[in-house]
C-alpha cells in the first residue's frame, strides 16, 4: 500500500480530460486513506481514486473547484446514514446527519460522484439510490 503524499500527487498523471476538466489520476496505487489533498492547491476539477483500497470517504480539505470524484472499485463500506440528491448532481453523494455532506467538499460545485464496485451493498440495510 502506498501513502497518499504530495510527492505521489506530483508524480501522478495530470491531464485535461475529455470534457476539458483538469484531472488528477490516482488510479491503481492501492491507497488506503484519503489524506493530504490540500497539496493539490485546489487546481483539479476531477480526481480519480479508482482501483485503490479506500474504505472511508473522508479526509477532504476544502476543494471548491472539484466537480467530479471517481472512487470506483475500492473497498468503501463506511458511509453516512442518509443520501441526498442535489439538482446539479448526476450521482448521489453521502450526507451525515451531524456534519456537512462529505466534509470539505462543496456540493454547489461537485456534479459527479461515482461509487460502483464498492462494498456498500454488503451492509445490513441496502443503500438506496
Amino acid at each position: 500500500m502506498v501513502k497518499l503524499t504530495a510527492e505521489l500527487m506530483e508524480q501522478a498523471a495530470q491531464y485535461t480530460n475529455a470534457v476539458r476538466d483538469r484531472e488528477l489520476d490516482l488510479r491503481g496505487y492501492k491507497i488506503p486513506v484519503i489524506e493530504n489533498l490540500g497539496a493539490t492547491l485546489d487546481q483539479f476539477d476531477a480526481i480519480d481514486f479508482s482501483d485503490n483500497e479506500i474504505r472511508k470517504l473522508d479526509g477532504f480539505p476544502l476543494l471548491r473547484r472539484l466537480k467530479a470524484l471517481l472512487v470506483n472499485n475500492n473497498r468503501i463500506w463506511v458511509t453516512w446514514t442518509r443520501w441526498r440528491r442535489s439538482s446539479r448532481l448526476r450521482r448521489p453523494v453521502t450526507v451525515s446527519p451531524s456534519q456537512e455532506p462529505l466534509p470539505g467538499l462543496d456540493l454547489n460545485t461537485l456534479r459527479t460522484g461515482m461509487l460502483p464496485g464498492n462494498e456498500l451493498e454488503k451492509r445490513r440495510r441496502p443503500v438506496r439510490w
